[in-house]
């Protein structure tokens, strides 16, 4: 018989599968995804991690009109990424996202976050904060073995 958790991951597999696909084939209405809202005040995003995923979720929200800090251990390697986003768009440190965003999104390794933890934990005192971890055991070691024995947002919560 299949868990519960497993029939969960499975169905939220599908929907994303399900909205990749959308997109891709375009059957979503023109103009659904990263359109500004009309008299919305931009919001000032800081990005720890400009990967695929952190420069994806980021692209979308310059297009829809926010200021977006893309910030890498190496953001000398991001100037490529922020001049074809424009004005809104910029590349700095960890620290410089941190201090910068309203909000902050992290998009990076699990196994990285132990390090921005103690690096970094009291700067995100008082920030909204979009977490898109996902522990892979065979890449982020030990902290991936406790977020799949405690699930990821109580130990990323415990860091």
């Amino acid at each position: 018989m299949m868990s519960a958790k497993f029939l969960s991951r499975q169905f939220f597999g599908s929907l994303a599968v399900i909205f990749g696909l959308s997109v891709v084939l375009g059957v979503l209405p023109k103009g659904t995804l990263a359109q500004p809202t009309p008299g919305a005040t931009p919001m000032k995003i800081g990005v720890i991690g400009s990967g695929n995923i952190g420069s994806a979720v980021g692209t979308l929200w310059v297009k829809a009109g926010h200021q977006v800090l893309f910030s890498s251990r190496h953001p000398e390697n991001l100037k490529q990424l922020v001049d074809g986003l424009g004005p809104l768009a910029r590349a700095g440190t960890v620290d410089e996202a941190l201090s910068f965003g309203d909000a902050v999104f992290i998009g990076v390794p699990y196994g990285a976050y132990p390090q921005i933890a103690k690096d970094y934990g009291k700067q995100f005192a008082g920030k909204i904060v979009l977490d898109a971890g996902n522990a892979v055991l065979a890449r982020d070691g030990e902290i991936g073995k406790q977020a799949r024995e405690n699930g990821v947002a109580l130990t990323s919560a415990k860091l």
